[in-house]
């Protein structure tokens, strides 16, 4: 792959002012190498973009200098990055796939949508908890008020035993 790169760098030391359909084809291509090359690191591709070959001003009667001159920067610009993306391609093979591995996999993680995940996540722990442990008191509650009208039941029919005793001992005495 990276060979392609460094014919894209030749096509692009060689572009010709002007020629756009040239152009056209070196960046697309230069942004599909460099997401095959570098699948976790978007940088590349979104400075292909970047890059202008046209001032970014525009007065009436300035010439063409400017825009000869936007041209052969952007040229160099974009000559540049292909050169340092065949650099990095070239080191990135050089180092074992698994620390390459772990260090995009770190590189990959979006922490600003992980952390709210994460807080959504807990704090639905928490209210979910809160509500099967309020439940399961309601159920106690909902069991104690059982058992005291079941004793309260037994207390009255205790009462009445015990008035009926008394009833009792009173007609024997009378």
């Amino acid at each position: 792959m990276t060979e392609k790169l460094e014919e894209l760098k030749r096509r692009a030391e060689n572009l010709i002012y002007k020629d756009e359909k040239e152009l056209d084809d070196i960046k697309r291509k230069a942004k599909l190498y460099f997401e095959k090359l570098f699948p976790n690191k978007l940088s590349y591709h979104d400075e292909v973009d970047k890059i202008t070959f046209s001032p970014s001003y525009w007065i009436d009667g300035m010439g063409s200098q400017p825009y000869i001159d936007s041209w052969s920067k952007g040229k160099q610009e974009l000559v540049n990055l292909l050169d340092t993306g065949i650099i990095e391609a070239k080191l990135s093979t050089s180092k074992p796939n698994s620390i390459n591995w772990t260090k995009s996999l770190l590189q990959r993680i979006n922490y600003s949508t992980l952390v709210p995940i994460v807080i959504s996540l807990i704090s639905g722990a928490f209210f979910l908890g809160m509500y099967f442990g309020e439940n399961k008191f309601d159920q106690q509650k909902i069991d104690l008020i059982f058992e005291n009208k079941e004793l309260l039941r037994k207390q009255d029919s205790l009462i009445l035993k015990f008035k009926k005793s008394q009833l009792d001992t009173l007609n024997k005495i009378k």
